[in-house]
Formats: structure tokens, sequence, C-alpha cells
């Protein structure tokens, strides 16, 4: 089953969080198809750009404070955090959605906010006070999109910031 409730392909929780619902999986259960994707160790948004010969746009659908994944909860040590879910867009139509994560009142919360439409990875792959803390992790959403996370720390301020990327049949539709 899978939730893309819009002409463009976006996945129905960008736009109403609370639907949201992801787990880890195992890495050897992720399908062939996703595999350079899951475990792709450079920025997500070149690497989407480089595939598909177009600069994406960054579509906010969220910014504000929700509940957390029981995983989410482990990673930030917080019932809540404050998330920015956005979308990728080649030709309107969504090849990436994306959930980005911190603790309600960090100072992070500035970069997820809804006025900026910057990719994340154009600041953690060229600041080097970012650092990335884990491999990428696999994950599932209950709509059948696989996709992965990454952890990151800013070296300013300690602050972790979690990453979400979920591929969505746009992007797999271009190999």
């Amino acid at each position: 089953m899978n939730s893309l409730t819009d002409p463009s392909g976006t996945p129905d929780w960008l736009m109403h969080p609370e639907a949201f619902d992801a787990h880890i999986i195992a890495a050897e259960d992720v399908p062939d198809l996703y595999q350079s994707w899951a475990f792709l160790d450079t920025s997500m948004t070149v690497a989407v750009n480089d595939r598909l010969g177009e600069n994406a746009k960054v579509i906010v659908h969220h910014a504000n404070t929700l509940a957390l994944q029981d995983f989410e909860i482990d990673l930030l040590r917080s019932d809540l955090g404050f998330a920015r879910q956005i979308s990728l867009q080649v030709n309107n139509e969504c090849v990436l959605a994306a959930r980005s994560i911190v603790c309600p009142g960090s100072e992070l919360q500035m970069i997820l906010s809804r006025d900026n439409k910057e990719p994340l990875g154009k600041l953690l792959f060229t600041d080097s006070r970012w650092q990335r803390l884990s491999d990428p992790i696999p994950l599932a959403v209950t709509d059948g999109l696989i996709g992965r996370y990454c952890c990151w720390q800013d070296a300013n301020t300690s602050d972790t910031l979690v990453v979400e990327e979920f591929f969505l049949p746009a992007l797999i539709r271009s190999y």
C-alpha cells in the first residue's frame, strides 16, 4: 500500500505528520533498487540533482513540534522534537521526502524553520562544524516507502540533528 495522495506523488504524512509511522529495518531487507540510495555517504540532494539532471526544489510541508517515533526518542532522548518535513521536487513531481528533527528549543531549530528553503545537505556537507555521528541506517514507512536516517552533531552546540530521507517512486523510476 502506498499513501501517495496527489498528482505530484507527495506522501500523505508530509502534510499530516501524525500519520508518519516508520521503523528501522535490517540492511539485508533493503530492496536492490534502493541499495545505492540507502547507503549513500554523500549529499542526497547533490546525488538527486546529478541523477535527474536538474536542481530539485525544496517544498516545506511542516515545521513544528511533534511527537516522535520510538527510534527517534532513543536518538534525541526526548518524546517531542521540532521537525521540518520537506519534499524535493523536480518538474513538479516529488522525488524525495525528508524529515529533519532536533530537540525543541535547540539552537538548531532555526535551520529547520518553515522559511528556510535550502536543502540541509548544502549545510551539512560544506560547514566543518557538522559531524556525522552515524552511517546511514535503513528505514521503512508503513506506506511502503524505503528510506534511511543519519545523525549529525553541531560541534558548536553539541546538539544532535536527525535527518531521515525517503525515496519516492519518481526517483526509483529514474534508474
